[in-house]
């Protein structure tokens, strides 16, 4: 019992080290959790590339969108601009004296 427990945590212990290792070590630059991942996405017929491009499309419509908006926001009326630049020269005179 007890030398089964022992191969238990030895061969435990060699997993971990394994998979610590396997994030570690590189080929050519790239992890071999990195080639795992792709052989992976091989077989499932997965395709990350074009994930990545819609997800990109996506984020460049939210960005077109939110600039849309805050362009619209930052539009001021010139009655709303003459009230804004009569307070700016009452408080520069308030400062002055």
């Amino acid at each position: 019992m007890i030398r089964l427990i022992g191969s238990l945590i030895k061969y435990s212990f060699l997993v971990v080290a394994i998979l610590v290792l396997s994030h570690i070590v590189q080929i050519k630059g790239v992890t071999i959790s990195q080639y795992v991942d792709r052989t992976l996405n091989w077989i499932t017929g997965n395709n990350p590339a074009k994930r990545f491009g819609d997800s990109m499309s996506a984020m460049r419509a939210n960005l077109k969108q939110r600039n849309e908006i805050l362009n619209e926001a930052a539009e001021v009326s010139p009655d709303d601009q003459r009230r804004l630049d009569h307070v700016i020269r009452n408080a520069q005179k308030k400062n002055r004296k």
